[in-house]
């Protein structure tokens, strides 16, 4: 059961999938500030209080060649703060060797601080180590990642359908899932609702939604629950999968997937696609497809093999039948954004970025919801759902371009085959993945990158500042506009998926108006101004960036 799994994760640090709490008994700032002061008071030319070296320690207790014996003296003065003191050390000791072993380490990690023995606690026991600065953070920044390993161990103890499993083993670690605690809404991409903000940051803790308290006990249909309906799921994760039945015109009745019934998922998946291509277009990088696309769609880019296509017609088929059968097997290879390499060049571009360079590169969103594919998964590392769905999306291309050239006269015609090559490295489609809780697949994180590089390319050519400097600056921004954008896609879709349930009644919709919330806009000046303007405002909250101290008076 692990009734303190949630409460132990909201005390990691936010890029550990927890909330940044920090427990104060657990705050050393007794034994910090002791380690701080006492050289200044006894040690030195000019101590602060001299009076104090038959307590403390004296000179030579502090000096740098002496300090493995700091605090014998102050042991040995049987004063109540020496023994306090004693007793934090041992403590914070004592809990370093416990996360070890929750971390399932049968031995504690070898450590240059708590290895040390309480008298010379706060000098580090490795051949030429000398005083630890800022010993509290040096001592904690140990604790918490070892912190967030026990909590990976109990994680994966869970059962694999805990709705708590999966959000911490897939995004738990995902920058862009963490992203919402980390930075400020940006001018485009901000929560409109309170209830948004809300929904969102519970599904990143995998705690029950309060938006849907309410529909905890109606039930729904889902498309594998046959006629039995289903209860509501506290967290909602089974909210996104709801359908309909429904009468065609010939009486038929048919099962419809409710989520898609407004175009949400693709509303989602548009979402994705359009955020990339507005910011390649920002980035000057050529391509087709999306919103800042030229063209905006990739059709036509198989134009000449799809005139070599025979489809035969089925015995009984009628002429609509026919037409929808070729249309759907023209539009099977359709990708959903080309980006164009060949004349691009990068100014210090990683190993990955320089073997992408020189090609034009097929791209294939996909979106994941809850359900079995992370419930199957016994990888149980960070976003290997979505990088083990990324990886079907080339083969299944080559199954396409396999299925089309069966339909082209010859024994030996493979013209789609051929085509598909002459994309990416050896004819590799990146299929960028994102996940149920926010977590992206490599191949998003590599089209981060390379944005990251162009947008630094082009700082760098009117501002002097180190190249590595200006693309991580420009890699954390656009993870963090991502990350909120992904948060309040998925929250959107949850929240208005809540009219499925009801029967009376309707719960207000947060349909974003056209126009306002999409990745487009009406020019690329005020494409810029705002990215420039996001940097300028928020930059700070990240990194040493941002808008100048105001002056009083």
């Amino acid at each position: 059961m692990d009734s303190g799994f949630q409460r132990d994760r909201a005390l990691l640090k936010t890029r550990h999938g927890g909330l940044g709490y920090r427990l104060h008994e657990e705050r050393c700032l007794f034994l910090n500030s002791l380690n701080n002061i006492a050289p200044l008071m006894v040690g030195g030319a000019r101590p602060l209080w001299k009076e104090l070296r038959g307590t403390l320690g004296g000179e030579k207790d502090f000096h740098p060649t002496e300090k493995e014996r700091r605090w014998v003296t102050f042991f040995a003065s049987e004063s109540r703060y020496g023994a306090e003191l004693r007793a934090e050390i041992i403590c914070m000791k004592d809990l370093y060797v416990q996360t070890c072993t929750e971390a399932g380490h049968e031995v504690p990690k070898e450590h240059g601080v708590f290895d040390a023995e309480p008298e010379s606690f706060g000098v580090r026991v490795e051949e030429g180590g000398g005083e630890v600065h800022k010993l509290q953070r040096a001592l904690m920044d140990t604790i918490k990642p070892l912190r967030a390993e026990g909590l990976k161990v109990r994680a994966e103890a869970l059962h694999p359908n805990d709705a708590r499993r999966a959000p911490y083993l897939q995004a738990g670690w995902s920058r862009t899932a963490n992203t919402i605690y980390n930075n400020a809404p940006t001018q485009r991409k901000e929560f409109k609702l309170e209830e948004e903000f809300q929904t969102a940051a519970l599904r990143n803790q995998a705690a029950p939604v309060r938006a849907i308290d309410s529909l905890n006990f109606c039930r729904f249909q889902t498309p594998n629950s046959a006629n039995v309906s289903t209860r509501v799921d506290p967290f909602g994760n089974n909210l996104f999968l709801g359908s309909l039945k429904e009468e065609d015109a010939d009486g038929v009745t048919r099962t419809r997937c409710r989520c898609n019934l407004r175009g949400r998922m693709r509303r989602s998946h548009d979402g994705f696609q359009n955020w990339v291509s507005h910011w390649l277009k920002v980035a000057r990088i050529p391509h087709r497809g999306g919103a800042k696309g030229r063209p905006n769609t990739c059709k036509g880019m198989f134009s000449q093999e799809c005139a070599q296509l025979v489809v035969p017609r089925k015995d009984g088929e009628t002429d609509e039948e026919y037409e929808d059968r070729r249309e759907k097997l023209l539009n099977s290879i359709i990708a959903d954004i080309c980006i164009d390499l060949r004349h691009t060049e990068l100014g210090d571009p990683t190993k990955e970025l320089k073997a992408l360079l020189g090609y034009q590169h097929l791209v294939d969103f996909k979106t994941l919801l809850p359900g079995q594919r992370y419930r199957a998964d016994t990888d149980a590392t960070t976003g290997s759902v979505v990088n083990g769905r990324q990886e079907e999306v080339s083969p299944d291309y080559e199954k396409k371009a396999t299925k089309l050239d069966s339909h082209v006269p010859g024994d030996a015609a493979t013209p789609f085959q051929d085509r598909l090559k002459t994309f990416g490295i050896n004819g590799r489609v990146l299929g960028p993945t994102v996940g149920a809780w926010c977590e992206v697949s490599e191949d998003f994180d590599l089209i981060l990158d390379l944005i990251a590089h162009a947008l630094a390319d082009e700082e760098t050519s009117t501002i002097q500042v180190p190249h590595h400097q200006s693309v991580a600056r420009q890699k954390s921004k656009l993870v963090a506009d991502f990350g909120l954008m992904m948060h309040l896609t998925w929250a959107r879709q949850l929240l208005d998926n809540r009219e499925f349930v009801l029967v009376e009644g309707r719960h207000p919709s947060s349909d974003p108006n056209h126009g306002r919330d999409d990745a487009g806009y009406d020019s690329e000046e005020e494409e810029r101004d705002l990215h420039h303007q996001d940097m300028y405002m928020n930059g700070g909250r990240n990194h040493h960036f941002g808008p100048p101290p105001t002056q009083e008076g």
